[in-house]
C-alpha cells in the first residue's frame, strides 16, 4: 500500500491542510477579511446568465484577489490556526507572517512533487571581491557590492508550475 503525500503548507516540518473557501466559518471570514480586504463571496462563480466577456472578467479578478499577498496568509492563518486551535491569534499571526512567501504560493498553486529549480539570482552567481563580503546580518541578506560597481540590472525569471491538485477556489467555481 502506497502511503498518498498529503499537500499543504509546512511550517516547522508540520503540514497543514490548504482550507477551502467553503469550510470557513465567521472567524474564518474575518480572518480573511482582516488579511486581503476580500470576503468569501468575492470568490464565487460568475452569474450563469452573465456574457461569457463577463465570465472571464470575472474570473480575472478572482484570479487577481488569489494572488494577492493577503488572501495566501489569510490561508496560512486559517490552516495553522485549526491545526493549533489553542494558540493565540496573535501568536499565529506571527508565526505566519515569517513563511517564505515562494513556499506559499508553491503549496498553493502548483506544489509537484519535485519542486520547479529556483534560478539563483544575479546577486548570487557573482562571486564576491576582497572588497565584498557576505552580509548575513543585512537586511536583504545578500551582498554589499562596492559605490563603484554598477546596478545589477538583469532579471532571472523564476516559474511556478501547476498541478492536479485542488485549489482553495476550486470548491467555489464551476
Amino acid at each position: 500500500m502506497t502511503e498518498e503525500k498529503e499537500s499543504g503548507f509546512v511550517i516547522d516540518g508540520k503540514t497543514y491542510l490548504i482550507p477551502t473557501l467553503d469550510t470557513f466559518n465567521m472567524d474564518e471570514g474575518q480572518v480573511l477579511y482582516d488579511y486581503s480586504g476580500s470576503v468569501v463571496e468575492d470568490f464565487a462563480p460568475a452569474d450563469p446568465r452573465s456574457s461569457k466577456d463577463e465570465q472571464d472578467e470575472h474570473e480575472r479578478q478572482i484570479l487577481k484577489l488569489a494572488k494577492s499577498p493577503g488572501f495566501k496568509k489569510a490561508l496560512l492563518h486559517v490552516a495553522y490556526a485549526r491545526g493549533n486551535p489553542g494558540e493565540s491569534q496573535s501568536k499565529v499571526r506571527e508565526i505566519v507572517g515569517q513563511v517564505n512567501i515562494l513556499a506559499a504560493t508553491l503549496a498553493l498553486y502548483g506544489g509537484d512533487e519535485v519542486p520547479p529549480e529556483v534560478t539563483p539570482s544575479p546577486i548570487e552567481l557573482v562571486k564576491p571581491s576582497a572588497s565584498e563580503t557576505p552580509s548575513n546580518g543585512s537586511a536583504s541578506g545578500g551582498l554589499s557590492p562596492s559605490d563603484s560597481d554598477p546596478p545589477d540590472e538583469t532579471h532571472v525569471p523564476t516559474g511556478i508550475t501547476r498541478s492536479d491538485t485542488s485549489s482553495p477556489l476550486s470548491v467555489l467555481s464551476t
